[in-house]
């Protein structure tokens, strides 16, 4: 009986909950909504942030995909935690434009030095938002 209570147990923690929503790694790894293929949605990718001293700035590129047959418009907006100033190089991506986006992300010469984040989100047209999350390592000037 107690191999039988054990493997339900440990069966419940290999499964996990139900229902769990992922907004994607916060290393910047990839977002996304249902995937490519969903007609609305949107997946985020980008390459990892490297640190960045204070009062600095580097850019970060970000790949948008878009869903299978989504042709309108993907707002992006950005933002950065207190004393991280975060902004996109382009704010509207309409069909046909470069996949391809930079976040520019610029401590402030006071910002506290560690981990920080700065969050992207995507909405296309009336589909459903998709952020992604940098992880920001800010280090002493």
């Amino acid at each position: 009986m107690k191999g039988v209570s054990a493997a339900v147990i440990l069966a419940g923690f290999a499964f996990g909950p139900a229902g769990c929503s992922h907004s994607g790694p916060a290393d910047g790894a990839s977002s996304g909504g249902g995937g490519s293929g969903d007609v609305s949605t949107v997946r985020l990718t980008a390459e990892p942030v490297p640190p960045i001293k204070q009062g600095d700035a580097h850019s970060v590129k970000v790949t948008v995909e878009r869903g299978k047959d989504y042709r309108g418009p993907i707002r992006l907006e950005v933002k950065g935690e207190e004393k991280l100033l975060a902004n996109v190089d382009r704010p509207v991506l309409k069909d046909g434009d470069p996949t391809d986006v930079n976040v520019r992300i610029r401590p402030a010469d006071d910002a506290p030095e560690g981990e920080h984040k700065v969050t992207l989100t995507a909405t296309p047209g009336d589909g459903p938002s998709t952020t992604l999350e940098l992880k920001v390592k800010v280090v002493k000037k």
